[in-house]
């Protein structure tokens, strides 16, 4: 009997590692580092949606925001 093994990509600890390099404990400092991770993320997702790699942006939406469900949801098919 044969096992098929699939290669699942690991999910990224940017955000975890940027928080965990983090001395302060204030909760501005916590927020801003959150916020920037993030706005770093929509700015190169931004950037590659009318590219020729539009097709890992849309991944991206599709992973992080359920893009694939919208229409589902609306009411159409």
């Amino acid at each position: 009997m044969i096992k098929i093994i699939k290669i699942v990509s690991r999910k990224s600890n940017d955000l975890m590692e940027k928080l965990l390099k983090i001395h302060e404990s204030d909760e501005e400092t916590i927020t801003e580092v959150i916020n920037e991770h993030w706005r770093e993320f929509w700015d190169e997702t931004e950037s590659i949606r009318y590219s020729e790699y539009s097709a890992i942006a849309y991944k991206r939406l599709k992973n992080i925001l359920k893009y694939h469900l919208f229409e589902k949801e609306m009411g159409t098919s």
